[in-house]
């Protein structure tokens, strides 16, 4: 039976592989597609943060001191709503300064740094607004050839996993059908 199986699913074999392979390069290449569409959105926070946080330096200066000391005030405050708005401004400083380091890592690093970086970085509420607007495309440059060629090895090598394990267990089929009484 196994010989005639091999014969019915042959043709499809060769075309499966294939098709597993370009679906794989095809989902893969999203990866540094995802990846612009997230630089976009961390640019704007990183440019509405630094407006806001300009905004404390200035009237920090009005006041004749730096920032650090204008924000040191709110948050030395008996007052809980001055002090509230002082956990505020360090909060933003702080998130701006973040999300600046995470932009420069991926807007200043190669194909495979900016992956990592990706990862290491994320701001999960910034990847969620991006995935909810995100739309597929193809990265036509190097960078996208290189993953492509990732998904492309991906998707060959699960098909072939699969495929093994679907061998497997067709033989334990058999195997154990040839052994059962009355066959």
């Amino acid at each position: 039976m196994p010989g005639i199986m091999k014969k019915i699913f042959l043709p499809v074999d060769g075309l499966a592989d294939r098709i597993c392979a370009v679906a794989g390069a095809l989902l893969v290449i999203q990866v540094p597609v995802f990846i612009t569409h997230y630089v976009q959105r961390l640019g704007g926070h990183v440019d509405e943060l630094t407006r806001v946080v300009n905004q404390y330096r200035a009237a920090a200066a009005e006041n004749g001191k730096s920032l650090a000391e204008y924000v040191g005030r709110f948050l030395a405050s008996t007052d809980a709503d001055f002090k509230s708005a002082g956990n505020n401004m360090q909060a933003n400083i702080d998130r701006l300064e973040d999300i600046r380091q995470a932009l420069e890592h991926l807007t200043n690093s190669g194909p495979v740094a900016k992956f990592f970086y990706f990862l290491k970085d994320i701001d999960i509420e910034i990847a969620r607004a991006a995935l909810r607007n995100y739309t597929p495309g193809l990265n036509i440059s190097l960078e996208g050839a290189v993953y492509a060629l990732c998904g492309l090895l991906l998707g060959t090598l699960a098909y072939f996993g699969v495929k093994k394990l679907v061998a497997l267990l067709v033989r334990k089929v058999f195997k154990r059908g040839a052994r059962e009484p009355g066959r």
